[in-house]
């Protein structure tokens, strides 16, 4: 009987494992280039922002345009569905840190120059 329950499981696991890499396998390889719509709550304050994103395999680059910051360009990766991109400005740098989500938005923080921490969702417009 044991034998019978050992020669089960191994085929099981095999499924298991299969199965489970084709559900968090489109988050780690899609691809986020395009415009996204970017909401932002600072300390009970709301802002928003679009971003011009051009994925390169792990690499990004775009365009940040935002009401506070207005216009600002920015480099930084996307690794497992772990988005990260700096703004560089006078006042210091903000850096974005988010992660892609089962709904294809992107969630996460933003540290604004050390001055305070923000929560994002950004969503994808085209």
């Amino acid at each position: 009987m044991i034998s019978m329950f050992k020669n089960l499981a191994f085929p099981l696991i095999k499924v298991l494992i299969v199965l489970s890499s084709l559900v968090s396998a489109p988050l780690a390889m899609g691809d986020i280039s395009g415009e996204w719509n970017f909401s932002l709550n600072v300390q009970g304050q709301s802002g928003s922002a679009v971003a011009t994103i051009r994925q390169n395999d792990e690499e990004i680059e775009g365009t940040y345009v935002g009401q506070r910051f207005g216009t600002v360009d920015f480099v930084g990766t996307i690794v497992d569905g772990e988005l990260d991109f700096q703004l560089n400005l006078d006042l210091g740098p903000i850096i974005y840190e988010g992660r892609l989500q089962d709904d294809g938005s992107i969630k996460g923080t933003a540290d604004l120059a050390g001055m305070a921490l923000a929560n994002f969702v950004a969503t994808k417009s085209d």
